[in-house]
C-alpha cells in the first residue's frame, strides 16, 4: 500500500525509526510468503473486513502521516476488543450483537451513566465466561 511504503517503511519519521529499532533485524524481515508460522486463526471474519475498511477511510483522509499513525492505533484497539467480545460471544453462544453504551460524564447520575456500566461490566465479563467454559469443556472431554 503506497502510504505505508512512503510514510512508514521508506521514511525517517519517529514511528518508522521506532518501528525499525523494534523489529528484529532492523526492518529487514522476510517477505510474507516467506514467513513461517503467522496466521490467522480464521480465513474469513466480518471484523477482518471491517479493520480494513476503517485504516482506508482513516488513510484516505489526507492527513499528514504523523497524524494518521495514532487513529490507526485507536481504531486497531477498538476492533481488537470488538474481536475478543465476538469470540468469547461465540464460545458462550450467545448471538445478541457486540454493544457498547457510552456516557458523556454529567454531574447527576443518570440513566444512561447506569446502561454504560452494566455494558461495561458484562463486555468486562465475558472473556472470563468463554474461558470457563472453554475449560469445563475440555476437562468434561477428558473425563470422558
Amino acid at each position: 500500500m503506497p502510504f505505508f511504503e512512503s510514510n512508514i517503511l521508506k521514511s525517517n519519521s519517529i514511528y518508522s525509526r521506532l518501528a525499525r529499532i523494534l523489529q528484529p533485524n532492523e526492518g529487514e524481515e522476510a517477505t510474507l510468503a516467506d514467513m513461517k508460522g503467522t496466521y490467522l486463526p480464521y480465513e474469513y471474519l466480518p471484523e477482518y473486513s471491517n479493520l480494513a475498511e476503517d485504516w482506508i477511510k482513516i488513510i484516505n483522509c489526507n492527513i499528514p502521516a504523523y497524524d494518521t499513525i495514532p487513529h490507526l492505533v485507536n481504531i486497531t484497539g477498538l476492533h481488537m476488543i470488538i474481536y475478543f467480545l465476538n469470540r468469547s460471544k461465540e464460545v458462550l453462544n450467545e448471538s445478541t450483537k457486540t454493544h457498547f453504551i457510552l456516557e458523556i460524564l454529567a454531574p447527576k447520575k443518570t440513566i444512561i451513566r447506569e446502561l454504560a456500566s452494566d455494558s461495561y461490566l458484562e463486555n468486562n465479563n465475558l472473556s472470563r465466561l468463554a474461558i470457563e467454559r472453554y475449560i469445563r469443556g475440555i476437562k468434561k472431554r477428558m473425563n470422558g
